[in-house]
């Protein structure tokens, strides 16, 4: 049933609109509740660290330097002594949301709070192509319902406010949505690569969105495409050349430029060592993750090279070899390592101390190129100098897997505790387990308390209305099969990861589509049954 047709059979729409003119006044409406929600957060100081980033990021792309790691370059300009910019490749997150950010700053809107504003177009462009998109496969009551609730779901409007990479995955779930239901609509070769391409985009916004192609986009097309097998592998082929075409480029530069096998992002390993560990595996924090286990890996401590009891020799400094001086007394030693009691630093291992330690008491490695003196002696109390230096990055790739490497050993001494700690993440991330500790988890995703208790509070009614509309839309022989494939996409990231509300977004967006459907088969029954009794008593 093509669209028009869906026009003619429907239930006459609210004051007599067009389906155009009610989308654009939903439309309105969630640009009235983005100004309300932005106008709310601006007076809130919090900023997620990954925001940070990528607004960092597309600062350094918008001047040029194109993809580099942004923690890296300030750790280069504000703590060495020289203060040179290090500009570090990184493919720490995918592209599309710095690139996003990157296009905002050229066109003038550079700060946290513009780019939250275009996120709010964003976000409004997102409500409309959710309703175009349900139109193609429901009636257009149920695609203006499915519009609606999207602009009012607090977990989804929530995330324009936030910077985060959630926006783009939004729009590129929504924009994949449209290009299934047109194809199954209307089928075409065309159709097809536009399916690929979409499924691209989603990869880019957030890595572990490439499993759309296995959960969403090669379900929909085997199941609910009414074509034969041929024509259905034709199909998935062109899909596949549409997603390869598109992220090859960010591939084939990943490949090229670090050590190690880089795919969409490789933030992986450090993801995982911050979720298996100690803090993790019991008490409050089980199941979420906690940034003091992947610290080191995060940001490698300086390597001590010399410790002398008398001056600093006079090197040349440069930006990947600075020089740190801790003067102190030795407090313990062993064959392999002392300890220091800091009582004087200069500015730069001032710096170091802070952000990789915080603590006056330091022990630094004894390496076969450490030297002592006076005469290779270093006793108790001895009053020394060390001397350390900022050694060249590691290739972030390497320090990834490295960090992998110990978050898989973690996992393989507490097996059977890992596999407990999978099943409690995804309890927690669909509010099946103490939400009201995942409440306070989300706020550190710049979730403000209002808007998650709105949202957990909706939450379990909408999961009842999307059982409905799922059911509904199965006796309608119409597909469901994308927004199971999105839902199992959630749950997947979640299970190998942390638990995060905004790691489900995907999951929420299907929940919400299908709700809207449950309220349109609630209504249809509410008038087949005044229909009847009308019909009874006219009789």
């Amino acid at each position: 049933m093509t669209m028009d047709d869906q026009v003619a059979t429907s239930p006459r729409l609210l004051f007599g609109w067009s389906f155009r003119k009610l989308l654009l006044a939903i439309v309105g409406l969630a640009a009235v509740i983005q100004a309300i929600m932005l106008a709310s957060v601006w007076t809130w100081t919090f900023r997620n660290g990954d925001a940070i980033y990528y607004q960092g990021e597309a600062d350094l792309n918008a001047h040029g330097h194109w993809f580099v790691n942004y923690y890296r370059y300030l750790q280069s300009v504000f703590e060495t002594p020289s203060h040179t910019a290090v500009y570090l490749p990184t493919a720490s997150h995918p592209p599309l949301t710095s690139v996003f950010l990157t296009l905002a700053n050229w066109i003038g809107l550079s700060t946290f709070r513009e780019h939250s504003i275009a996120f709010a177009f964003l976000f409004l462009a997102t409500v409309a192509i959710v309703g175009c998109a349900v139109r193609w496969t429901a009636s257009p009551r149920a695609a203006l319902l499915a519009a609606l609730l999207t602009a009012c779901s607090p977990y989804l409007f929530v995330n324009a406010s936030a910077n985060l990479a959630e926006n783009l995955v939004l729009l590129m779930v929504a924009l994949l949505l449209l290009a299934l239901f047109r194809y199954l609509a209307k089928p075409s070769r065309l159709g097809a690569l536009a399916i690929g391409v979409a499924a691209a985009g989603c990869a880019l916004s957030r890595s572990e969105l490439a499993l759309v192609v296995v959960t969403v986009v090669a379900p929909t097309i085997w199941l609910c495409s009414k074509t034969t097998w041929q024509q259905r592998v034709a199909v998935l082929a062109l899909a596949a050349l549409g997603f390869t075409v598109v992220v090859s480029p960010w591939l084939y530069r990943n490949q090229t430029t670090f050590q190690k096998s880089v795919w969409f992002s490789d933030q992986f390993g450090i993801t995982l060592l911050d979720a298996n560990c100690p803090m993790t595996y019991s008490g409050h924090y089980a199941g979420w993750w906690w940034h003091a286990c992947g610290e080191r890996a995060h940001r490698p401590p300086l390597e001590a090279l010399s410790v002398n009891g008398g001056q600093v020799p006079d090197t040349k400094l440069s930006a990947t070899r600075d020089l740190q001086v801790w003067t102190g007394k030795v407090l313990a030693e062993s064959p392999s390592q002392f300890t220091l009691d800091v009582t004087e630093a200069n500015t730069p291992a001032q710096l170091w101390q802070h952000y990789n330690r915080g603590e006056t008491v330091i022990t630094f490695a004894l390496t076969p190129r450490t030297t002592y003196s006076p005469n290779d002696v270093v006793s108790l109390s001895s009053r020394v100098t060390v001397t350390s230096t900022i050694l060249a990055p590691l290739d972030e790739s390497v320090t990834d897997a490295n960090a992998k490497a110990v978050a898989v050993a973690f996992i393989k001494a507490h097996k059977v505790r890992a596999t407990e700690i999978a099943v409690l993440r995804v309890l927690r991330t669909w509010n099946l387990y103490n939400p009201k500790d995942q409440v306070e988890f989300d706020y550190q995703d710049a979730r403000p308390h209002v808007v998650s208790w709105m949202g957990l509070f909706l939450f379990y009614p909408l999961v009842l209305l999307s059982i409905v509309g799922g059911v509904a839309r199965r006796r309608k022989k119409l597909p469901i099969a994308p927004f199971i494939g999105l839902m199992v996409t959630a749950t997947i990231a979640v299970l190998i990861t942390f638990a995060n509300g905004r790691y489900r977004v995907e999951g929420d967006l299907a929940l919400v589509i299908l709700g809207a459907c449950g309220i349109e088969a609630l209504l249809d029954r509410r008038a087949a049954k005044r229909n009847r009794l009308e019909t009874v008593t006219q009789g």
